[in-house]
Protein backbone atom coordinates (compact mmCIF):
# COMPACT_ATOMS: atom_id res chain seq x y z
CA UNK A 1 0.00 0.00 0.00
CA UNK A 2 1.14 3.55 -0.75
CA UNK A 3 0.85 6.55 1.35
CA UNK A 4 2.02 9.43 -0.08
CA UNK A 5 1.43 13.43 0.74
CA UNK A 6 2.38 16.51 2.55
CA UNK A 7 1.57 18.15 5.49
CA UNK A 8 2.24 21.98 6.45
CA UNK A 9 3.84 21.70 10.47
CA UNK A 10 4.19 25.01 12.60
CA UNK A 11 7.85 24.20 13.65
CA UNK A 12 11.03 25.13 11.11
CA UNK A 13 12.65 22.33 9.85
CA UNK A 14 15.47 22.16 12.27
CA UNK A 15 13.42 21.53 15.00
CA UNK A 16 10.65 19.01 12.90
CA UNK A 17 14.23 17.38 12.40
CA UNK A 18 15.47 16.98 15.87
CA UNK A 19 11.83 16.05 17.08
CA UNK A 20 12.23 13.12 14.42
CA UNK A 21 15.07 12.20 16.41
CA UNK A 22 13.73 11.97 20.02
CA UNK A 23 12.81 9.28 21.69
CA UNK A 24 10.50 11.15 24.23
CA UNK A 25 8.81 13.06 21.44
CA UNK A 26 8.40 9.99 18.94
CA UNK A 27 6.52 8.26 21.72
CA UNK A 28 3.83 11.49 22.32
CA UNK A 29 3.52 11.52 18.17
CA UNK A 30 2.68 7.65 17.81
CA UNK A 31 -1.42 7.77 17.07
CA UNK A 32 -2.64 5.40 19.99
CA UNK A 33 0.13 5.95 21.76
CA UNK A 34 3.71 3.86 22.31
CA UNK A 35 7.23 3.27 23.39
CA UNK A 36 10.16 4.44 21.69
CA UNK A 37 14.07 3.73 22.55
CA UNK A 38 17.07 5.08 20.63
CA UNK A 39 19.01 2.05 19.71
CA UNK A 40 21.37 4.08 18.09
CA UNK A 41 21.95 7.18 16.24
CA UNK A 42 18.71 7.18 13.54
CA UNK A 43 17.41 3.88 14.67
CA UNK A 44 14.91 3.31 17.57
CA UNK A 45 12.67 0.06 18.75
CA UNK A 46 9.43 0.90 18.90
CA UNK A 47 6.18 -0.80 20.24
CA UNK A 48 2.80 0.30 19.65
CA UNK A 49 -0.76 -0.10 20.18
CA UNK A 50 -2.99 -0.35 17.63
CA UNK A 51 -6.10 -0.81 16.98
CA UNK A 52 -8.79 -2.55 14.48
CA UNK A 53 -12.09 -3.40 14.63
CA UNK A 54 -12.07 -3.19 17.94
CA UNK A 55 -9.69 -5.08 18.67
CA UNK A 56 -6.42 -4.14 20.44
CA UNK A 57 -2.49 -5.48 19.53
CA UNK A 58 0.83 -4.05 20.46
CA UNK A 59 3.43 -4.00 17.71
CA UNK A 60 7.43 -4.75 18.35
CA UNK A 61 9.59 -3.41 15.92
CA UNK A 62 12.22 -0.90 14.60
CA UNK A 63 12.33 2.47 13.23
CA UNK A 64 15.65 3.54 11.55
CA UNK A 65 16.15 6.73 9.29
CA UNK A 66 19.06 6.37 6.44
CA UNK A 67 20.29 8.48 3.99
CA UNK A 68 20.19 11.69 6.09
CA UNK A 69 20.51 15.16 4.93
CA UNK A 70 19.89 17.13 8.15
CA UNK A 71 16.72 19.38 8.50
CA UNK A 72 15.83 17.98 5.22
CA UNK A 73 15.54 14.80 3.74
CA UNK A 74 15.84 10.84 5.09
CA UNK A 75 15.01 7.47 3.83
CA UNK A 76 12.62 5.73 6.46
CA UNK A 77 12.76 1.97 6.99
CA UNK A 78 10.07 0.47 9.35
CA UNK A 79 10.15 -3.71 10.32
CA UNK A 80 7.21 -5.10 13.26
CA UNK A 81 5.74 -7.37 14.51
CA UNK A 82 2.53 -8.03 15.91
CA UNK A 83 -0.44 -10.36 16.72
CA UNK A 84 -1.99 -9.38 13.64
CA UNK A 85 0.34 -9.99 11.17
CA UNK A 86 3.64 -8.34 10.21
CA UNK A 87 4.57 -4.41 9.13
CA UNK A 88 6.95 -3.34 7.19
CA UNK A 89 8.00 -0.38 5.11
CA UNK A 90 9.89 2.50 3.63
CA UNK A 91 9.68 5.59 2.33
CA UNK A 92 10.67 9.17 2.15
CA UNK A 93 10.08 12.30 4.46
CA UNK A 94 11.46 15.58 2.57
CA UNK A 95 11.52 18.96 4.79
CA UNK A 96 11.20 22.38 3.44
CA UNK A 97 10.50 26.14 5.11
CA UNK A 98 7.07 26.77 4.72
CA UNK A 99 6.56 30.81 5.94
CA UNK A 100 7.11 29.81 9.90
CA UNK A 101 7.12 26.52 9.43
CA UNK A 102 7.69 23.36 7.68
CA UNK A 103 6.48 21.38 4.58
CA UNK A 104 6.80 18.10 4.78
CA UNK A 105 6.59 15.56 2.20
CA UNK A 106 6.10 11.92 2.77
CA UNK A 107 5.77 8.82 -0.28
CA UNK A 108 5.64 5.34 1.85
CA UNK A 109 5.36 1.99 0.43
CA UNK A 110 3.96 -0.54 3.70
CA UNK A 111 2.75 -4.03 3.75
CA UNK A 112 0.81 -4.68 6.60
CA UNK A 113 -0.14 -8.40 6.87
CA UNK A 114 -2.94 -10.02 8.64
CA UNK A 115 -5.56 -7.95 10.60
CA UNK A 116 -3.84 -4.28 9.83
CA UNK A 117 -3.80 -4.89 5.97
CA UNK A 118 -7.73 -4.59 6.26
CA UNK A 119 -6.77 -0.55 7.09
CA UNK A 120 -6.31 0.29 3.76
CA UNK A 121 -4.96 3.64 2.34
CA UNK A 122 -7.29 6.13 3.61
CA UNK A 123 -6.41 5.27 6.97
CA UNK A 124 -3.25 4.62 6.82
CA UNK A 125 -2.93 8.24 5.10
CA UNK A 126 -4.60 9.39 8.46
CA UNK A 127 -2.02 8.06 11.28
CA UNK A 128 0.59 9.47 9.21
CA UNK A 129 -0.31 12.58 8.64
CA UNK A 130 -1.69 12.60 12.78
CA UNK A 131 2.00 11.25 13.44
CA UNK A 132 3.79 14.07 11.71
CA UNK A 133 1.08 16.26 13.94
CA UNK A 134 1.99 14.87 16.95
CA UNK A 135 6.15 15.60 15.45
CA UNK A 136 5.43 19.01 14.84
CA UNK A 137 3.70 20.20 18.06
CA UNK A 138 5.36 22.40 19.85
CA UNK A 139 5.41 22.11 23.61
Amino acid sequence: MRVKGEKVLGRPPGEVWSALHNPDTLSRAIPGGGTVQQIEAGTFSVAVEASVMGMKATYEGEVRFADETPDSYCRVLVSGEGPLGPVSGEGELLLSESGDGSLVKYDFNADMGGGLGWLGGGVAKKMVERFLEGVGYKV
